[in-house]
C-alpha cells in the first residue's frame, strides 16, 4: 500500500499508461534506421560482388536458396 508523507498525502509509486488504436489500417511505420540499413546493404553487395569475382559465381548465396537435402 502506499505510505502516507510527513503533509498527510499519500505517496504515489507507479503510475501505469496504456494506449491502443492509435495505428489505421493499412498504415506502416517507416524504418527508423532506413538510411543505414540502405547503406549496409549496399556494402553487402559489394562485398558479394568482389567475392564471386575473385572466386567464381558459386562461392556464396543466400542460405535461403539452398535447398535441404532429403
Amino acid at each position: 500500500m502506499a505510505e502516507e508523507n510527513e503533509w498527510g498525502r499519500k505517496r504515489v509509486r507507479l503510475i501505469g499508461v496504456n494506449v491502443s488504436g492509435l495505428q489505421k489500417s493499412g498504415t506502416e511505420q517507416p524504418p527508423l534506421f532506413a538510411e543505414v540499413e540502405r547503406k549496409d546493404l549496399h556494402r553487402l553487395h559489394q562485398t558479394v560482388d568482389q567475392i564471386r569475382d575473385r572466386f567464381g559465381e558459386q562461392a556464396i548465396t543466400r542460405g535461403r536458396l539452398i535447398k535441404k537435402k532429403k
